[in-house]
Order: C-alpha cells, then structure tokens, then sequence
C-alpha cells in the first residue's frame, strides 16, 4: 500500500502540537453551529459529544477513532460550550448514539455519508461515494502512475463534492486495484503494436555479453565527462540506442509523467528482475526505457556540445589575457623579422632574388607560418575579442561537430531562420561562403572576421556558426527533435485558444494589466523607477563599480565582520555543545519530521522491507558522508551488507520523492 506520510490524506500528526492560534481558527464553534447544538442535542456531555466529532469532521472530512482525538482540541471545546466541569469527558457509552451523532453531522453539513444507498433511485449509484472515487482514480490514473498522487486527487474531489472520506486503507486499495487496471491495458497496447523482430531485439538485450555485462545494463549507462574521447563514446552509444528505431509510436497517448515513472522503474530492476514478469509488463517497460534513454542520449549530446564549446571560448579568453601580458616580447620580435625583410627589399635585387632572400630572412625568425600566427596573436591582442585565438581549440573538434550537427537536425524554434539556413549551407556545400548566405545571425564581432577578405572566412564562418548554436541551445530558440531537455519547448505551452479565456483572471491574480499598452506602460516606469534607485544608490555602492567605458561591474561582497562577543559566544557554544553521533542525528531529525517516509520504491507503495525506516537512514548516511556501501557496511554496526545499501539506493532512493 502507499505511505499515508506521502499523501494529503488529514490525520492529526503523533508528537504535533496544536498552536492556540490554530485552535481558535478551525476548532472554535460559530454561533450558529453553537445556536444548533443547544437547540437539538440534549443533555451536557452529550452536547460535548457532538461538539467535538462535529469540529473534527470539518477539519478531517471523516470521523476518526474517538481514542486518537487530540486532548487539547476537548479542552478547547469545552471552553467554547462553557463546560469547566472536570468529570465530563468526551465518551460515548452506545455505539447506537455515537452512529446517530455523526448522520445529523453529515445531514446538518450537507454531506453524503460514505456507505451503500438503501434505496436506490433512477440513474444514481448504489455507493454514491465509492462510484466518483473509482472515477476519478481512473482518470487520474491516466496521467499519473504514484499512487499518492492519484490518492491526493480523489481527496480533493472527495471533498469538493462533499462526500465522507472513507479510511486510508479503502481509498488506498480502490487506488492500486484502478491504477493496476489502467497500468495493465496500457502494458497491452504497448505490447499489440510490437513487431517480432523488435521483441527478439528486446529479449537479446537480457542475454550476458563476453565482459559479462547485458545489453539492458548499457541502458542505464550514464554519459561521462565532455571530453573529445567521451564525445566520441556517447556518439556511438547514441547510435546504438537509434538501432532500436523510433520507439516513440508505440507510447502514443501515454502521460510524460507515466513514461517518466514507467522508465524510472525500469532503470531501478536489474535484468534478473525481468524473468518472473509478466510479459505486456516486461517489454512495455523496456519500451519505455529506450524511449528515455535516447532522449537521454540526445540531451547528453548538446550538455557536452555546449561544454565543449564554453570550454573554448574559456581557454581562447585566457590565451588572449596570456598574449596581453607576453606582447611586448611577441612584437619585438615581429619587428626584426620586418626590419630584415625591409633590409631585403632596400638591396634593389632582382624580383625573383629578393623573393628568395625575403623567405630566406624569414626563415631565420621560424618561418612564413610562425610569423603569420604570431601576427594574429598580436592583432587578437589588440582587440577585446578573443574568437581569432579561437580556431586552435576548434579544428581538433571540427569533424565531430560536424558530425553532431547532421546527427542531430537542429531545428529553430524562433521566426529568424538565419543560423539553421547557415548551418545547411556548411553541411552541404562544405563551409564555402558564397554572397547570398544570410550571417545576420552572428554578433557584429564574428561578422567583421567572416566579412574581411584578408582572413579565413570559412574558417570564421563555421566557428560562429557552432558557438552560436550552443548560445541558441541554452536559450530554447534551437531545439532538437526527440530530446528531453532541448526539445521544443513550444510543445509543452497550452494554445492560444486555451489561454485566452484564462487571460483576465490571471492578469488580476498577479496584478498585471492585461492588455498589451498598458503592460508595456507598467514595465517602462517600473524599469525607470529601479533605474533611479540605482542611479541614487550608486555612490554608496562600494560593490558596483562603472569604468571609463560605461560598463558595470558588481564585486563581490567581504563577509560581516564579527565583533569580540559573538566570536565569544560562537566559541563557548563550540566548547559546551556535546559531540553528536551522525546516526544519531539522522535518527533524531526522523523523529521530529519523519523525512524518512518520503523514500520508498519507485512503483510509490509503501516498502516491504524489515524495518524500511532503519534501511533509510543508514542509506542516507552512507551516501550522505559519500563512504559508499562498502565502508559503510564495514563501520555500521548492524546485521547490513553492502548489497543491502546498494539495493536500498537503486530501488527506493529516485530525486524526487
């Protein structure tokens, strides 16, 4: 079953207590709740009785046991019924009474009670209440695969129809029975639509290769660090994934959070796990954890793309800022080159003599090729723009990106078609520039090293067309067709049609105007008011600092200094604060907020391990401290393996609880 910790399911929390604020807002009576009670229910403690179930269902939405019941919230009761009589406590003698209480409760608040009609009319459901919870689990179901999200759901609509509640173990298997029904023809539509030759692939992907690995474990492969060789390896683990084909046709219809948590449960098993399956099961699984991981594959491709490319621009920065301090040297150098080749030139030589000994007096300061290189250090370094040092950190990686670019189709999601219609231009015709190519796409920086005659345009021309797609990437204007991350993200925005009805109401949630001129008007004077408030706040600015250029730049800020007491007082807390076993405190944190139920497996039901809550926080401690399972099992004093910690993190630990 699912955890209740993990649901919205009301319950009054064991150890919480009750603020008298809290108390006076949802357990004091109104006065016509008070005018109610006086009028129908006879008899002092009876009156108590009725009071007490009647604030607990209102704030509950079902009756608990009598024995649960807070005392302090009975206490409170009786002081707004005027009861200071000590020997009147809140107890039911006949059980007759008790069942009698709660009909007028429900009948007074106007709810349906959570049990079968006697009698049923035309068109209405025996279990009223049972009939819109199976309903509502059933469409919940269809987008969602946790069942504490799916029991959250049916609460509020519980509620919002004003129905009783029934107890968490009757909503709780109304949910796994509906969801197991949902989950069951969505593994067999999946499974129609396979072919046989895709299922033979599958079942080769459980079969132990010669390193003792299967080819289902490769799908759980996570991509390494982006280096050029790393780049080279996810390249063909991409194009493994690809081998599967598109595997997007069979998962038509299914919610991205089912695929995501049909995924992740599959990534959590082992390929053992898989045997005892059932079959629609097993490959729909599967299907749904190739899907992620070439999405996976393809998000991992543009991360170390555009790593590769900031890596770079970072290196080529910092040779700019290194040819800045060694020019002096550089240029004198290139000066007695100069100097020689004019010596040369004064001599009055023939044509074809003066070319030979102008080669020859070049050849003596390293060559034509030396010489031509140091020139373009020493004119980067008398730009601000580090993109000539650039092509020395690019060629080495010029064929895989180009490899990369025609791998992964980058589309754009922006009416300005100018850099992919570039990009098309490098990828079919070689990078050769001809007069009509369009590089209004680039910043004026890289278009006066494209557009000059004098340097290597093409060269240019590719460099700025790749930096400019990792800038284009990170922004969302260039998307990549079958990715996660750096998909289209237009596919995720409601249309126009469905927001325009819902314009006005949000405009005055958030007190916006909701019309173009006056958003534009509310922007303009909020920017100029910030604009003031800087401007008037800038002499006593010592952070933000604005050079001859105009061009701010914000230090960051020196740490408070503290005075003598508190560096005492910190002192003295340090010297009387008692050590404190990390177990123990992880131990002590669970008792006061009960973090530990957040984890559990990744179907969402509640563990079915010995004492799950042990399991979590030797987990915790051994990931936390980054001992890994192995020490950890070694130093951990209990009947644990490594195995055991290792298996508690795959299978019950996921980013989001």
């Amino acid at each position: 079953m699912a955890s209740i910790e993990r649901t919205a399911y009301p319950r009054f929390s064991v150890g919480r207590l009750l603020k008298e604020q809290e108390l006076e807002q949802f357990y004091s009576l109104t006065p016509d709740e008070y005018q109610y009670i006086n009028k129908n229910i006879r008899g002092t403690k009876m009156r108590l009785n009725f009071a007490v179930q009647l604030k607990i269902f209102q704030r509950l939405g079902y009756f608990p046991k009598l024995t649960t019941v807070p005392l302090v919230i009975i206490d409170h009761i009786k002081k707004c019924l005027g009861i200071f009589d000590a020997d009147i406590n809140f107890h039911y003698e006949h059980d007759t009474t008790l069942y009698r209480h709660r009909d007028h409760i429900c009948s007074y608040l106007k709810i349906t009670r959570w049990k079968k009609n006697k009698v049923k009319s035309v068109g209405q459901a025996i279990h009223p209440g049972r009939y819109l919870a199976t309903q509502v689990a059933y469409q919940a179901a269809q987008t969602m695969n946790y069942p504490a999200d799916i029991i959250n759901v049916v609460i509020e609509e519980l509620i919002h129809h004003h129905h009783e509640l029934p107890t968490f173990d009757q909503i709780n298997r109304l949910v796994k029975h509906t969801r197991a029904l949902v989950n069951r023809k969505i593994f067999q539509n999946i499974f129609i639509k396979l072919d046989i030759n895709l299922i033979k692939t599958l079942d080769d992907l459980f079969i132990k290769s010669s390193h003792s690995k299967t080819g289902y474990n490769s799908l759980k492969r996570l991509p390494k660090n982006p280096t050029i060789t790393h780049f080279k390896e996810l390249l063909a683990h991409h194009d493994w994934l690809m081998s599967f084909g598109s595997v997007e046709n069979y998962l038509q219809g299914i919610s991205k959070i089912k695929l995501q948590q049909f995924s992740a449960e599959a990534k959590s098993l082992d390929a053992s796990d898989f045997k005892d399956m059932n079959s629609n099961r097993r490959y729909a699984l599967i299907i749904c954890l190739i899907y992620h991981a070439q999405r996976r594959a393809k998000d991992a491709l543009v991360i170390m793309y555009c790593r590769t490319i900031a890596k770079m621009h970072k290196k080529a920065n910092e040779k700019l800022k290194l040819l800045r301090e060694q020019g002096e040297e550089i240029t004198k150098r290139l000066l007695g080159a100069f100097y020689d080749v004019l010596a040369v030139c004064k001599e009055g030589n023939s044509p074809d003599i003066m070319s030979k000994n102008i080669f020859k007096a070049m050849s003596v300061h390293g060559g034509v090729g030396t010489l031509h290189s140091e020139c373009e250090q020493i004119v980067a370094y008398h730009s601000d723009s580090h993109f000539i040092l650039l092509w020395d950190y690019f060629a080495p990686k010029r064929k895989t990106f180009l490899q990369l670019a025609r791998l992964l189709n980058f589309q754009t999601a922006s009416q300005n078609k100018s850099l992919i219609n570039a990009l098309d231009v490098l990828l079919s015709n070689d990078g050769e520039l001809t007069n009509d190519v369009d590089i209004s796409f680039a910043p004026k920086e890289w278009q006066k090293l494209i557009t000059n005659p004098n340097k290597n345009s093409k060269r240019y021309f590719e460099m700025a067309i790749f930096s400019c797609i990792a800038n284009e990437l990170r922004s969302g204007d260039v998307y990549i067709n079958g990715a996660e991350t750096y998909s289209d993200y237009r596919k995720e925005l409601l249309d126009w049609s469905s927001c325009k009805p819902l314009i006005i109401n949000y405009c005055n949630e958030i007190s916006l105007p909701n019309n173009a001129k006056d958003f534009v008007k509310m922007l303009r004077n909020n920017l100029s008011d910030i604009a003031n408030r800087v401007d008037n706040q800038y002499p006593t600015l010592t952070e933000l600092e604005i050079d001859e250029r105009g061009n701010p730049t914000l230090k960051k800020r020196s740490p408070k200094q503290r005075d003598s007491q508190a560096i005492w007082l910190s002192q003295e807390i340090r010297n009387r604060m008692p050590e404190r076993n990390l177990l123990d405190i992880l131990c002590n944190t669970h008792h006061y907020t009960g973090w530990a139920h957040e984890f559990g497996p990744i179907t969402g039901f509640d563990s079915k391990l010995n004492n799950p809550i042990e399991r979590y926080v030797l987990t915790n401690f051994t990931y936390g401290t980054r001992l890994g399972p192995t020490q950890a099992a070694k130093h951990i004093k209990a009947d644990i393996t490594a195995h055991m910690l290792s298996w508690v993190n795959r299978r019950h630990v996921r980013l989001h609880c």
